[in-house]
């Protein structure tokens, strides 16, 4: 049996969620090679899952929706943090 992935019905905070997202990575990419070394073994781990994150929006369903909204939230949290300590 095919499985069939729905349109989320507000899918627009889903995708306002990824802008922010997108920006503090963006700006985290710039200045992590001047990190120290525990800077760039958290970026190691956040950048897949933001990665990994992005993927899952683009086939999400009502199904998973509120479960990406959660991660969105702590991806959100965590990048705030790594963003923080870079500036450092």
């Amino acid at each position: 049996m095919e499985t069939i992935i729905r349109p989320i019905g507000e899918r627009t905070d889903l995708d306002e969620l990824m802008k922010p997202l997108q920006s503090l990575a963006g700006e985290i990419r710039l200045l992590i090679g001047w990190a120290d070394a525990e800077c760039k073994k958290a970026w190691d781990v956040v950048e897949p899952w933001l990665l990994d994150f992005e993927l899952e929006l683009e086939t999400a369903s009502d199904d998973n929706a509120e479960e990406l909204r959660r991660v969105g939230r702590e991806l959100h949290t965590r990048l705030q943090a790594l963003g923080k300590a870079v500036r450092k």
